[in-house]
């Protein structure tokens, strides 16, 4: 195998690295498990019936996304060494992106495993949950909307970047370079409110 084809048998593993889990992320968030609304002994909402009905299935969807977040990450540092780590832009968008990936890792570890170790004890406990747990848990799902939504502002900001380093190349390349930092920035509108 010549350089050449080397090159081009990396370029095809970063892209598939970074297509392929996000089309899988997709999916999964697509169906990520929704507790169903859950009512307690004393006839009043109980989130956490809701959540343990769910809570097997979510540590499995969590646990698949952290792994494709990962790659999509190792995609996105093979673009960025291709694009040219020299450039600001192509730092900045590899900086954006690594800080989201933490973000949305962080996210995902809470709502996957750290519920789910919560909801075990409750479920382990004679006495279910009391309030101290239950309010640790809303602290919880509170964090992991917000690293949730600052993940992916991060990361469209990230792919903005890396969209914009390729303004300044010709033919395709720029009129890709101006298409993708239309769409990396779309999804901002939507995060905001």
């Amino acid at each position: 195998m010549d350089k050449l084809e080397r090159h081009k048998t990396a370029e095809r593993v970063a892209a598939a690295l970074l297509g392929v889990p996000a089309l899988l992320e997709l999916a999964l968030i697509l169906h990520h498990p929704v507790p169903a609304r859950a009512i307690g002994p004393t006839g009043t909402a109980d989130p956490l019936g809701g959540l343990a009905a769910v809570i097997d299935a979510n540590r499995t969807v969590h646990g698949v996304l952290i792994v494709l977040m990962l790659g999509q990450l190792t995609g996105l540092l093979l673009l960025a060494r291709r694009l040219g780590l020299r450039r600001a832009l192509v730092v900045a968008g590899a900086v954006l992106c690594a800080v989201a990936a933490v973000l949305l890792l962080l996210a995902t570890t809470q709502d996957g495993f750290v519920t789910y170790e919560l909801i075990s004890r409750c479920r382990a406990s004679v006495g279910g949950c009391g309030d101290g747990t239950r309010a640790g848990l809303a602290m919880i799902l509170a964090s992991v909307q917000a690293f949730t939504k600052l993940g992916l502002i991060a990361q469209s900001f990230g792919f903005a970047v890396f969209a914009a380093s390729l303004l300044r190349s010709g033919g395709q390349l720029r009129r890709a370079g101006f298409s993708g930092t239309v769409a990396a920035l779309a999804p901002l509108g939507l995060l905001a409110s």
